[in-house]
């Protein structure tokens, strides 16, 4: 605890009544003041060492508290601040109209006490909530010391309209880092009554210590389209680094190390995220959760599914041999429960997905671990990159989505792919490295969906058997402008009766020659080239000299999948018949 001034507030000493005390009226020293008009709050400044006296000791709640009830901008100094819990499970409660300021990211501050139990460290409490903020300041939880035996959070925004966050560092929280609610009891999922929040310039680390129902960095529930998020950093989060549901959010220039995902779920929508990097590497990983962890439990699967074995333990048991099965490590997820309305009709744009680690296990005891997945519908994004050994690349579920510039470099199975979704545009694709794991991958795989457009795109990878596949009851495809030359067997494997698929690098679907019936013959055998095979009514063919003696007409027969005959109902006599030819599969 740092030093703080001892001196007994006075009200009639300018320092610690530095608006002016003929503007309100004050109760004696140590109890704090009585409630001002909002303007008068919103202009007043006190210091929160003006409310402590040593018979505090180390625990700061009550000076903090009765700070806040005096003015409406809240100073700190430099120092830590510890703080117990009140009957509320509080150590700091915001009240409208107060705004809380530091001396900067670890220059001040607030600290949950050890042992201090079950606390949210800074929470409004219940609803009507207007006007507040935390500015240059640190919020340290001390989640693994403080002995809370349920989920509790660094900072809780309960229903409010109109809050502000810039420049706080938020760590070692129990479980949520900053979390957005709502009275569940007087609202259904469709209310969005969290308005007006403007969070920038935020620091997570060490999010979910507990492993205790999963913990997300930044937890944005029940919020209106006027919630924007600038310049997140976080390191080591449990569950999902930012979580955005029943609702919508702007979110920009989010940079995230070793974290759960980001989800989107799909009872949100309107969600715009641009400048989104998202990596897991072993530089950067965070031991203490792993020290802290009781067990190895369902959450801690999306944090630890990509760790080292040399530090991928939990007490002394080997993580991994728990839980065989790390799925959801998904980095861009649009998954969620049938339970809520879909969503979609979100943005999402310059998005790097890195997992950069080494695994001690094989590929193929992965189960679902996709870079960047679309469960619903209406979305579009562009200027993504995905780096690693997912399971998928990519993957889409949904309907009517649009991405385009989206860079597969490293996946475990497909680089993308489509599956049951309909209506959704593939633009401008690349796909460098693919099928790690050996097991027949494609480089875009076309699952049971109808009417997708897989265009402009190049398969790099020589590892993907097949570069463009349809499969199962896929239909009504249009594939064209691709480059699959490096492809190591099959280029396009199309299986659709109505699909299109032409003017693909690599992938004949148009040719043109020339042929001549010699002779003493009626026909010839012309090798078309093409990757499918063409229908008789798709072959022109045209006459190009005059034979000696009229053949009479002429027609096309024996098409397969690398030749057709020209056939003439008569010998053409010595100069032969000559003909021009073009194929096409349509």
């Amino acid at each position: 605890m740092t030093t703080m001034d001892t001196t007994v507030y006075d009200p009639t000493n300018k320092h610690a009544d530095a608006f002016n005390s003929a503007n309100h009226v004050y109760l004696a020293s140590h109890t704090g003041a009585y409630a001002h008009p909002v303007a008068d709050r919103l202009n007043q400044e006190v210091w929160v060492t003006d409310y402590w006296d040593p018979s505090y000791g180390s625990d700061w709640r009550i000076p903090i508290q009765r700070a806040i009830q005096a003015g409406g901008l809240v100073r700190f100094p430099p120092g830590e601040f510890y703080v117990s819990r009140d009957s509320n499970a509080i150590g700091v409660q915001l009240v409208s109209n107060t705004f809380l300021v530091g001396a900067g990211q670890g220059v001040t501050v607030i600290k949950a006490l050890d042992g201090t139990g079950n606390i949210h460290l800074v929470s409004t409490i219940g609803t009507g909530n207007t006007n507040i903020g935390i500015f240059n300041l640190t919020l340290d939880h001390n989640g693994t010391a403080i002995g809370a035996t349920t989920g509790c959070h660094a900072v809780r925004i309960n229903e409010v309209d109109g809050f502000y966050m810039r420049g706080v560092a938020v760590k070692n929280s129990d479980q949520h880092g900053i979390v957005t609610e709502v009275d569940s009891s007087s609202h259904t999922v469709l209310d969005r009554v969290n308005k007006n929040i403007f969070i920038s310039d935020v620091y997570l680390e060490n999010i979910g210590v507990s492993g205790r129902g999963g913990g997300d960095g930044l937890r944005l529930f029940y919020g209106a389209k006027d919630v924007v998020v600038n310049n997140v950093i976080g390191y080591g989060i449990e569950y999902h680094g930012i979580h955005v549901a029943y609702g919508a959010a702007t979110v920009n220039n989010v940079i995230l190390y070793n974290v759960g995902n980001v989800a989107i779920s799909p009872q949100s929508d309107g969600v715009v995220m641009s400048n989104i990097h998202v990596e897991w590497e072993s530089d950067h990983l965070i031991c203490d959760l792993l020290a802290n962890r009781p067990t190895a439990g369902t959450f801690g699967r999306h944090f630890y599914a990509s760790d080292t074995g040399d530090w991928f333990y939990d007490n002394g048991v080997q993580w991994m041999s728990a839980q065989s099965d790390p799925s959801g490590l998904w980095a861009i997820t649009r998954s969620g429960t049938p339970l809520f309305p879909a969503g979609g009709k979100s943005h999402y744009s310059n998005v790097k997905i890195v997992m950069n680690i080494t695994e001690n296990t094989s590929f193929n005891n992965w189960a679902s671990s996709d870079g960047f997945r679309l469960d619903t519908d209406y979305n579009s994004a562009d200027n993504i990159y995905v780096s690693g050994k997912f399971r998928f690349g990519a993957y889409i579920t949904g309907d009517n989505n649009n991405v385009s510039k989206i860079t597969i470099d490293g996946c475990r199975e497909d680089g993308i792919r489509i599956s049951g979704g309909a209506n959704n545009i593939l633009d401008n694709w690349r796909v460098v490295t693919a099928n790690l794991a050996n097991n027949s991958s494609r480089a875009v795989r076309l699952s049971s969906c109808l009417n997708n457009k897989i265009i402009n795109g190049y398969s790099l990878d020589s590892r993907t058997t097949i570069a463009i596949s349809e499969e199962g009851t896929t239909n009504l495809s249009i594939i064209t402008g691709n480059d699959v030359r490096p492809a190591s067997s099959t280029k396009i494997s199309p299986i659709g009766v109505d699909s299109v698929v032409r003017g693909n690098l690599g992938y004949k679907t148009e040719a043109k020659g020339t042929a001549t019936i010699p002779s003493g013959s009626t026909s010839v055998s012309v090798t078309h080239g093409l990757n499918r095979t063409p229908s008789n009514g798709s072959i022109i063919v045209t006459p190009t000299n005059n034979p000696t003696t009229n053949p009479g007409y002429f027609w096309v027969s024996g098409t397969t999948s690398t030749v057709f005959v020209i056939n003439c109902q008569n010998n053409p006599g010595s100069s032969g018949a000559s003909f021009s030819w073009n194929a096409e599969v349509l």
